[in-house]
């Protein structure tokens, strides 16, 4: 109940849910055909990108998935990770 997985896609809503139908995500997907999420977190940042964001709404780390390590991930949970960009604001 307190982490929760969002997948964005620029692909179009039609195509996402056609693949909802074969594939099924443990997570919630959704659809930014403007890429305005991706170029919020910095226009050339690599795909897949990984976004920690605290119930505060504040951006505690942003990377590649490969990177997230348990460490990083469980110091997140507990609220004791340090924002690794502060210049990020919240939306």
């Amino acid at each position: 109940t307190n982490l929760h997985f969002v997948s964005i896609t620029d692909e179009p809503v039609e195509k996402v849910n056609r693949t909802l139908k074969r594939i099924p995500f443990q997570s919630i997907v959704v659809s930014d055909k403007s890429g305005k999420t991706q170029k919020r977190f910095g226009a050339d940042a690599a795909i897949p990108l990984t976004v920690l964001i605290d119930k505060q709404n504040v951006v505690r780390w942003i990377g590649q998935p490969k990177d997230l390590t348990e460490t990083t991930l469980r110091a997140f949970l507990a609220g004791t990770l340090v924002a690794s960009n502060p210049d990020v604001k919240p939306f």
